[in-house]
């Protein structure tokens, strides 16, 4: 249907995202290459070189994952300054 491409939102003949995602199949993350209606699993991310592993699964076996795992997720509150003073401790400052 169409052979490797380098860009991350082209579509396929047939309208199918092509390009290197994070997916998961059966409860298994990994990255992959989309060609056609097929995902070719690379050995490493695609930011780290192109790979592949040498298996392949269907497209509509996978489903698209977030690009990263974060190990750990920080966020502000919009109620910051209010536990601060609910807590009498000092600012320190903005985030």
């Amino acid at each position: 249907m169409t052979e490797r491409l380098d860009s991350h939102f082209s579509l396929t003949k047939a309208g199918l995202p092509c390009g290197h995602w994070r997916l998961r199949s059966n409860g298994k993350f990994f990255h992959g290459e989309v060609r056609g209606n097929s995902v070719h699993v690379l050995k490493k991310p695609y930011w780290l070189g192109l790979e592949l592993e040498g298996s392949a699964v269907m497209l509509g076996d996978v489903q698209i994952d977030l690009p990263v795992a974060p190990s750990k997720v920080i966020a502000v509150g919009l109620n910051y300054a209010d536990h601060i003073k609910e807590m009498q401790r000092t600012p320190l400052g903005t985030p």
